[in-house]
C-alpha cells in the first residue's frame, strides 16, 4: 500500500477552510474551475458535497481533469431517496437551519444550499457514464438516527432503520458511498 504524499482541502467556503485543520493544504476555490494542473491526483474524496452540487456535468468533468488515469473519486452523500433527505427538501429553509443548530449545533451559515441532483444510484451511473468515469461500486447505507433527542420519534426511526437494514428497501437507506475511476488513457497506434 501506497502512502500518501500530498494531501490538498478545496473548498468555496473560507469559514469551512479555516475550521478544517486537519489539512494542511487548504485552498479556496470553485469546484467547477479546480485550480491544479491535469491529471494532479490519484484519489479525490467528498464528504457531504455532492447534494451541492449545482452543475454535476461540469463538476465531474473538472474532478476527472484533474484526476490522473486509474485515479478514484470516492464520495458520501445523501440518498434523495432516503427519509432523511424527503423531511430536508420538505422544510423550509429557515427550519432547517435551526434543526441543523439544535441536532447538530451548526451555525446558520455552516448550512449550505442543495440541489440533490447526483444523490440517487441512476444518476450517479447516469452522470458518472457521460462523464467518462467507470462506477465501480455505489453502496446504499444508513445513517446513525436522527431523531434521537425527540424519544417519540426515535422509537420509529428506529425501527423503520431496521427495515431498511433488509435487501428489499436498501434503495431507501438514507446514504450512498460512491466509488468512480478514470479509466487509463487509450494511446492510438497509427
Amino acid at each position: 500500500m501506497q502512502k500518501c504524499k500530498v494531501v490538498a482541502g478545496l473548498d468555496a467556503d473560507l469559514n469551512s477552510l479555516r475550521n478544517h485543520r486537519t489539512i494542511k493544504n487548504r485552498i479556496r476555490g470553485d469546484i467547477c474551475v479546480i485550480p491544479f494542473a491535469n491529471d494532479s491526483f490519484d484519489v479525490i474524496t467528498a464528504n457531504m458535497v455532492f447534494e451541492h452540487l449545482q452543475y454535476p456535468e461540469i463538476q465531474l468533468a473538472e474532478i476527472y481533469r484533474v484526476l490522473k488515469p486509474r485515479g478514484r473519486l470516492i464520495f458520501h452523500t445523501p440518498n434523495i431517496f432516503g427519509y432523511t433527505t424527503i423531511i430536508a427538501r420538505l422544510m423550509p429553509n429557515v427550519i432547517k437551519a435551526r434543526l441543523a443548530y439544535l441536532l447538530e449545533n451548526r451555525k446558520k451559515e455552516d448550512v449550505f444550499p442543495t440541489y440533490y441532483k447526483m444523490n440517487s444510484k441512476s444518476r450517479i451511473e447516469k452522470l458518472a457514464q457521460k462523464g467518462g468515469f467507470r462506477v465501480e461500486k455505489i453502496r446504499m447505507i444508513l445513517s446513525s438516527a436522527e431523531f434521537a433527542m425527540i424519544p417519540p420519534l426515535v422509537l420509529i426511526e428506529l425501527i423503520w432503520i431496521r427495515i431498511l437494514m433488509g435487501r428489499r428497501l436498501r434503495m431507501l437507506r438514507t446514504n450512498i458511498i460512491a466509488q468512480l475511476k478514470k479509466p487509463q488513457k487509450v494511446i492510438h497506434s497509427d
